[in-house]
This record gives structure tokens, sequence and C-alpha cells, in this order.
């Protein structure tokens, strides 16, 4: 009997295995990423006696990016007035794809309309702390040096953001000085990194700002938010001759919620998620890499880990939601309604998928099938062993 036993367990298993991954096929269980599910929703209103023109702002949604090793979008749809839109898209200044309404100009006195934008992107999960994310570890002498860079990646991503030039006399003679002084100072990119990293947190504290501040008044004040901190790094590191951009991006926080931002005339509620925003750096041999210099807190014990332990890398919870290479910040994160116009933005981020979901799923399948197939195995043996 035990025997019996033995051989239909082990026949089972195998093909509980077999059937197990057949099953996870075909139902698409996921055990690398997880799935979220952004959702805009803009509700547009004229409340003045005239037609009001609808500024191109209010009528443009940003398809988040597509980051190798990272996160994926897996689809979007745009609706008007609960209608689905079947849109082209548009690439604008900084590659990022762009959704915009165009059958759409004006609203007549009293009028309304409802945009609603929903995305769904797939991000590489960290299962059971495991580090399944890309990261690129930077150390002083790691990677190329300064002539590894190409000269065609240098002209796109070194120039100023927006009216940020670091080229003008006066006040941008410090940031201009001191990228000078980096970049005499250090044959390797990944050391000038380092360097520029140093400079920027032995000079700026943590605090919270309404907008984005240009490098200048963030140096000034000495205090600034992650997208203060993260336009000056990319600014000062265009300055040295590195290629860099920012990314805004946000933090999965599922009981967060902030109503009634702004005010007045335009009213932004957000539900699940923190505004967050860090940059990215080119170094030869090595590729991108993150600095994120407002997260890690304890974990940080030298300027490298503000690149090895960005929380793009640390943690699945950040989705990167645009790139800024050569416009104002400020841009993806406000809004501005024209004369008469009130608008009411509800912004939610929901996860709807964690690989813990199909684990669950994969391990019930394989015990059910198993249970099933020994019970199946025994029960024909004992028929053959049956008298007739």
């Amino acid at each position: 009997m035990k025997l019996l036993m033995r051989g239909a367990l082990t026949t089972a298993i195998v093909i509980s295995l077999l059937v197990t991954a057949i099953l996870g096929y075909v139902f698409k269980v996921e055990l690398l990423h997880q799935v979220y599910v952004y959702r805009e929703e803009r509700i547009i209103v004229n409340l003045s006696e005239h037609t009001s023109s609808i500024g191109e702002d209010l009528l443009s949604f940003v398809i988040p990016p597509n980051m190798s090793g990272w996160q994926e979008v897996v689809s979007y749809k745009l609706f008007l007035n609960g209608i689905e839109e079947d849109i082209g898209r548009e690439v604008n200044a900084d590659g990022n794809k762009v959704l915009r309404i165009r059958n759409l100009e004006s609203l007549e006195p009293g009028s309304k309309i409802n945009l609603t934008f929903e995305c769904t992107i797939k991000v590489m999960s960290n299962l059971l702390s495991f580090p399944l994310r890309v990261r690129q570890r930077i150390e002083r002498g790691a990677g190329g040096d300064f002539s590894a860079i190409p000269v065609s990646m240098s002209e796109r991503y070194c120039r100023p953001l927006d009216e940020w030039d670091w080229r003008k006399d006066g006040e941008w003679n410090v940031i201009r000085e001191n990228a000078w002084n980096i970049r005499k100072d250090n044959e390797r990119v990944s050391d000038a990194v380092i360097e520029a990293i140093k400079w920027v947190k032995g000079r700026i504290e943590y605090s919270e700002t309404l907008t984005v501040l240009s490098p200048i008044e963030t140096l000034e004040k000495g205090k600034g938010d992650c997208a203060d901190q993260s336009a000056l790094i990319t600014t000062l590191l265009r300055a040295i001759g590195i290629p860099a951009y920012m990314v805004i991006a946000m933090y999965y926080e599922p009981t967060v919620g902030v109503p009634n931002e702004g005010g007045g005339r335009i009213t932004v509620t957000e539900k699940g998620f923190l505004l967050h925003a860090f940059a990215m750096a080119y170094v030869p041999d090595l590729g991108w890499v993150p600095i994120d210099l407002t997260s890690g807190g304890n974990i940080i014990r030298g300027p490298e880990d503000y690149v090895n332990k960005a929380a793009i890398v640390m943690t699945d919870r950040v989705i990167a939601t645009a790139i800024v290479n050569v416009s104002d910040p400020n841009n993806y994160l406000m809004f501005s309604a024209p004369k008469g116009l009130k608008v009411q933005v509800e912004r939610s981020l929901r996860r709807v998928y964690h690989p813990t979901y199909g684990l669950i799923l994969m391990v019930t399948l394989f015990v059910i099938s198993t249970t099933g197939s020994t019970a199946l195995i025994i029960l024909a043996e004992r028929l053959k062993k049956a008298p007739p």
C-alpha cells in the first residue's frame, strides 16, 4: 500500500506540475509583475456668459513612459463625456507620448465636459523582497570617461531645461563655476556624478514647495523638495557635460488622499499616491542611472547610495509618469484655466494585481491537481488489481 501511495503521489506531482503550468499560461498568471491603473478625470465647466476657449494643457494627457526593467504601459483609454475617443497620439518636445482632444477648442456658456483618462501599467515587482528590478550600481572609478559620451546624446541631453540656462552670466555663475571645477577634477563620469551629488546634498535641505523652483531659487533658499532637487542636479550635470533628464513620478500609497489642492477655479484631488521626482544620468559603460536625492532615509551611507538605493530600484511602488528633457517641469504638475472656466480634477492610482495573487492561484491549482490526480491513480490501480 505504501509503495502504491508513493508511486501514485510521484506521478501525480509530475502531472500536476504540467497541468498547473498549462493553466497558468492559459489564464496568463503573472509572477514577476504587478499591475496598476491610473485614472484622471477632468470636469470643465464654463461659468461665464461668453464662449470660452479651452487651454491645450486641459485637453492633453501624457502617457507614462516605458522604462526597461521597471515598467511597461499595457493599455490606455481616453473618454469624452463617457464615450471612448478613437484618436491618435503625438510626441511632445520632451519625447513623451501625448493624447490630445483635437475636435474641441471652446465651451459655450453654461456647458460642461468630462474628460477621463485611464492607463494600465505593468511594473516589475520585488516579490518577497527579492531584487528583480534593474539596477546599475555606481562607484568611484566605474564606467567610462567623458570622451565615451556620444555627441548625439550630449546634444540632446545637455541643453538647459526651459529658461534655466546656466550659460548666462550673473546669478548662474555659481552653477557654471562649480560644474567647471567638478569636470576639471574628475576624468570618470561616475566620479563627477558622485561629486555633483555631494555638492547638492551639502547645500540643500528637504522642504516642500508649491511649485518646482528654478535651480537658482533652490540654491538661494537652501531648501527644496524632490522636484526642486531633481531640477538642480539635472541642471548641474548638464552644465558639467553629463547627459541627464528629470522624471516625474508617483509613489503608490493606497491610504493617502490629498483633497482639493489649488482652490479657486482649479481644484485637484489625489488618491492612492504621492507625487515624486528624480533624475536620470548617463554613465558610459553603465548606461542610464537614477539619482534620487530625497529617498532612502537611514539606508543612505554615502553619495553613491542616492543612485544605488534610489526608490525606483528599491521599491515597486514608484511609477514614472513623464520625462522632462527640455520643458519646465511645472508644465506636468500644474494646470492653467482660461477666464470663465472652472476645472475639477480627480486623480487616483490603484493596484489591481500583485504577484502574490498569482502565486496563491498557482499553489491552489497545484494542490487541487495533485489531490485529484493521486486519487484517480490510486483508484485506477485498485481497479486493475481487483478480481474479475
